[in-house]
């Protein structure tokens, strides 16, 4: 689908180590009512955690017609928004959709220092696949199990890809001088292989980095107290440090099958055990409502 969809002006803003959106923008994006977005968003059957982490509401003058009156208006993140235009359908809304989602990403790589980098070509990423397929008949000539498949995943691993094709012509020269200096040490006494240069980085300030809306959370805290709760340990919108380390390991040929399915299942019965407490409390809340008690 072509996309000439034009959003109003500062339609995505980044605040702090997040990037947003405001209901005020999505009702002039999509001609509705503010109202009727408020009320969408306050009717949104999704948990009180995913509210509070993707939906901040605030007091604004806003313009009401010829007079300014003061309403609330929500500031959300791309995964509120998201939830919140599930339910617009029809052809000019997929494409204000298509327009939000390539916004949003576009400052994300701002933000992730990546906007400045230029995306590789075919010809800039030529030298570096010959580089590899010399290195993995090499490795096959010497009896070695490295197929070319297997020498591109350690590849993408070091450049922290998932293809590489997703690769910056600067990501591309960096694993080009990487897979010379492997090509070089195969010849090598192990012993005298190069160490590698990669440090891994799973620090507190990675982990923030890779959940933005931990920020939220953590300036609630006193300075240099870090508080984890439940939520940041399970559920899709978790992105876990740990699963994130056992990827690039089994990028580099470890087989750590056994403790990315750990992971997984303490993450599943972390959220289930979560669910089936809310559940009790639920029936707990209807119980006491019958009797004649009321929550405040």
């Amino acid at each position: 689908m072509t996309n000439a969809i034009a959003l109003p002006q500062n339609a995505i803003f980044q605040d702090h180590n997040q990037i947003k959106t405001t209901s005020l923008k999505v009702a002039e994006a999509f001609n509705k009512l503010h109202k009727d977005v408020l009320r969408k968003i306050e009717s949104l059957d999704c948990s009180a955690e995913f509210a509070s982490a993707h939906f901040y509401a605030h007091d604004e003058m806003i313009q009401a017609g010829p007079v300014k009156r003061l309403s609330k208006v929500y500031e959300m993140t791309k995964d509120g928004f998201m939830f919140l235009v599930m339910g617009f359908t029809g052809k000019k809304a997929a494409q204000i959709k298509e327009a939000y989602i390539n916004e949003f990403n576009r400052m994300a790589d701002l933000l992730n220092g990546r906007g400045h980098q230029q995306p590789s070509t075919v010809e800039d990423r030529h030298p570096l696949n010959i580089a590899v397929r010399s290195l993995a008949n090499q490795r096959s000539a010497q009896g070695k199990p490295a197929d070319y498949a297997s020498v591109w995943r350690t590849v993408n691993g070091y450049l922290g890809v998932e293809h590489i094709e997703d690769a910056s012509k600067e990501q591309v020269q960096k694993g080009l001088s990487y897979v010379q200096t492997l090509l070089e040490g195969e010849l090598l006494p192990k012993e005298q292989l190069p160490e590698p240069s990669q440090k891994l980085d799973y620090s507190v300030k990675r982990w923030v980095k890779m959940n933005p809306w931990f920020s939220h959370r953590q300036s609630l805290m006193p300075q240099g107290r870090f508080q984890v709760t439940p939520d940041m340990v399970y559920g899709m919108d978790a992105k876990s440090p740990t699963l994130a380390l056992v990827k690039e390991l089994s990028d580099q040929g470890h087989d750590l099958h056994a403790c990315q399915l750990e992971v997984l299942a303490l993450r599943h019965h972390l959220e289930s055990t979560r669910n089936a407490l809310y559940s009790i409390q639920q029936r707990c809340n209807t119980s006491l409502t019958g009797q004649g008690f009321f929550r405040y």
